[in-house]
């Protein structure tokens, strides 16, 4: 996905590896352990596919 965002959207994804229970608890992922975030905003919280991910993005970029 994170080859999708760079390519058709010009997004440089920021991946962030939760490396321990604490970093989990902090994160805004609502189970800790995936989540996608545009603009403040969480927009996947479970692990998706690359067609998933491409029609949340062109959702998103209708709003702005």
């Amino acid at each position: 996905m994170s080859e999708i965002a760079e390519k058709d959207y010009g997004i440089k994804p920021k991946i962030i590896e939760l490396k321990s229970c604490k970093d989990a608890q902090n994160s805004p992922c609502a189970f800790g352990t995936f989540c996608i975030v545009y603009n403040g905003e969480i927009v996947a919280e479970t692990p998706i596919s690359n067609k998933r991910f491409t029609n949340i993005m062109n959702k998103e970029l209708k709003k702005v």
